[in-house]
């Protein structure tokens, strides 16, 4: 992460300072450190008090083994025709598309 000083429209390079070295762009943990340092944000996962990460784990724990709570609403959509819109190698898979045949719609 750097300050730059000085870039006009003339110079091809700006003058500036290296603030910090934070690793290889365009991995995703950089690149959210780098965000959170721009705005400022100190990197809370260094602050998470243990109790809470020891519940956080417990939880994740079952929810793998199924046990999911029941104040978390679920729909079962296994069935239905679901596609990714999210990038090839996205972290998250969280936008979609739904495709459903609608009998009534299409006489």
């Amino acid at each position: 992460m750097c300050k730059i000083k000085k870039w006009s429209n003339i110079d091809k390079n700006p003058i500036g300072t290296i603030l910090e070295i934070i690793g290889t762009c365009g991995e995703f943990e950089n690149e959210s450190l780098v965000c959170l340092k721009r705005a400022h944000i100190k990197n809370v996962t260094d602050e998470v008090p243990k109790d809470v990460d020891k519940h956080l784990k417990g939880l994740i724990e079952d929810m793998g083994k199924g046990n999911i709570p029941d104040y978390v609403p679920r729909i079962d959509l296994s069935k239905e025709l679901i596609f990714t819109i999210d990038p090839e190698h996205s972290r998250d898979l969280d936008d979609a598309l739904s495709i459903t045949w609608i009998e009534s719609l299409n006489k």
